[in-house]
């Protein structure tokens, strides 16, 4: 596993318990964890699942998944995988509802994000063991201390190798005339 990716897996475990209101779906399921780290680590395992709703790609959640479970034996990381589009509607409507399933939403959508968080209805205060490490810069990587701002583009470069045997070494390169 690439070092970008185990960063992935274990930022997103992180997110995924660390953003736990508590867990939607097991028998002892009950709303959101009051309290510290510990607090919500206790309230995921007596439930004994955490279940999360992305659009990343299934190979990436399936990673996730095995890293979140290694982590926290105790606690099976269940996961829906959809569009925005299909599952932000979703978590609006179990919010409205009361009867939420998902405990970690994973979205891309800024607008969705921003009104969530100034709403203050689809979400609850961040918890997590390492968040305030000056390390992980809380103030420019968590919105209203209850959304993870997180961000990852995989960009790479293709050209005909007829046309430019020598390749393209930068971005810069795509604007030379030849």
């Amino acid at each position: 596993m690439s070092a970008a990716l185990r960063t992935l897996v274990a930022a997103a475990a992180v997110v995924a318990l660390g953003s736990t209101a508590a867990c939607g779906q097991g028998a002892a399921a009950s709303g959101p964890v009051s309290g510290n780290w510990d607090d919500v680590l206790a309230a995921a395992t007596e439930e004994g699942s955490v279940y999360l709703y992305s659009s990343q790609h299934p190979d990436n959640l399936a990673s996730v998944k095995a890293a979140f479970e290694a982590a926290y034996p105790g606690i099976t990381l269940e996961f829906t995988r959809g569009s925005d589009v299909e599952l932000n509607p979703r978590v609006d409507a179990e919010s409205k509802s009361g009867r939420g399933v998902g405990d970690v939403h994973m979205t891309t959508d800024p607008a969705w994000i921003r009104a969530a968080s100034d709403s203050g209805a689809l979400s609850v205060p961040v918890s997590g063991p390492s968040f305030d490490d000056p390390d992980y810069g809380r103030d420019s990587s968590i919105l209203n201390d209850t959304f993870f701002l997180t961000s990852a583009a995989v960009i790479g470069m293709g050209w005909n190798t007829d046309a430019l045997p020598e390749g393209l070494s930068d971005v810069d390169d795509l604007l030379a005339p030849e």
